[in-house]
């Protein structure tokens, strides 16, 4: 009788919970969790400043000067009389891209024509974006030039959220999200290397993956470590895979001497993790960069630290695996199903899920 009461308990507590949350959404914000849009209350807030910027739209202008023929002052009204187009678009923060990140359609005018009405010097490099509260960033005018960069104005269909920019910002597709200048007042273009505010702090613009840099970070702690290297080869071999998983092999999994070197790999791969991760920060990039001697530094570190977290996970899962079976053959259970498919396939599937989650988000 209790059990079915705390069964029914639980149910209740679960059905609340849930139109609780359901209860905090609108039929807008449900609509665009449907169509895999971010709901505005969910979109992360970083910035410069702590203000945030009250701009009429009846005083907004965007200058747009420097090495131009024709510089522009621009109202919000010309930007809507202008040529427009919608981009879907992930807006990631590089300081967490788990979790700080919003799926987006943006809604404005392709920078592009903007740059065609302007007319740059053929030696402009840069423009600098200038923000209402003080914030710079700076877009290479290659970049710039690409069709779904924009002024925008819109997003998923209505104007922009206050503290997220309105009346307009910059959207950069593809790169990090303090490139999407908010509360944007001023495009200047320039000859010179001008750097924006996270720039000058070593900052990387792309969201990018330094392949050959990370293997050649992860090779070398894998070759420290025979035995489990040797055991993954053998388990990628079809014809003796079930071999290292058989409890009667004495180097398989469930050894004591494979637990103790994958505790070691499990070591050098974490703290190879929290000093990437540690190194992506403002305030220590500098620090991590001499320590390690320029190996890890903001144009590589968060993409190290991002894809570590795949063999850590592996080696980590392989670790618990071998603890659990050694745990059931000490107590005398040795069925060789349970040892030799069960267990393997229940693993593969835990990685193969932890591998999926990790591109889901950084990908």
């Amino acid at each position: 009788m209790r059990l079915t009461n705390r069964r029914n308990f639980l149910k209740l507590l679960l059905i609340s919970s849930s139109l609780s949350v359901l209860g905090r959404l609108s039929i807008s914000e449900m609509q665009h969790a449907q169509n895999g849009l971010t709901p505005f209350g969910s979109w992360y807030v970083a910035q410069y400043s702590q203000i945030v910027p009250d701009i009429l739209l009846s005083n907004y202008v965007l200058t747009v000067d420097g090495e131009v023929e024709n510089p522009v002052q621009l109202t919000y009204q010309d930007l809507l009389n202008m040529p427009s187009i919608e981009v879907k678009d992930t807006l990631q923060c590089v300081s967490d891209p788990y979790f700080l990140r919003a799926n987006i359609v943006w809604k404005g005018v392709p920078l592009s024509y903007i740059i065609d009405m302007v007319k740059p010097h053929s030696n402009v490099i840069k423009i600098v974006g200038y923000s209402a509260d003080g914030y710079t960033a700076d877009l290479p005018i290659v970049k710039a030039k690409e069709p779904n960069v924009l002024v925008a104005y819109m997003a998923d269909g209505k104007p922009l959220p206050q503290v997220h920019g309105y009346p307009v910002r910059l959207a950069v597709p593809g790169w990090w999200g303090y490139t999407y200048i908010k509360w944007l007042v001023r495009l200047h273009f320039t000859s010179k290397n001008v750097l924006g505010y996270w720039e000058s702090l070593g900052y990387p613009i792309m969201r990018k993956s330094n392949i050959g840099m990370i293997i050649s970070a992860i090779i070398p702690t894998f070759t420290l470590i025979y035995q489990p290297v040797w055991i993954l080869g053998l388990m990628t071999t079809s014809i003796s895979s079930t071999k290292a998983f058989d409890p009667t092999f004495k180097d398989s999994i469930y050894s004591s001497n494979f637990r103790k070197d994958t505790s070691i790999i499990l070591l050098v791969l974490s703290i190879l993790e929290g000093i990437s991760g540690f190194g992506a920060g403002p305030q220590t990039s500098n620090i991590i960069s001499t320590l390690t001697f320029n190996l890890l530094n903001r144009g590589n570190s968060l993409e190290l630290h991002l894809v570590l977290i795949i063999p850590l996970a592996l080696f980590f899962i392989l670790h618990t695996v071998s603890g659990f079976g050694s745990l059931l053959l000490s107590r005398g259970i040795k069925n060789p199903i349970l040892f030799k498919y069960i267990i393997p396939i229940t693993w593969i599937i835990m990685y193969l899920a932890v591998v999926y989650l990790d591109l889901y988000y950084f990908l």
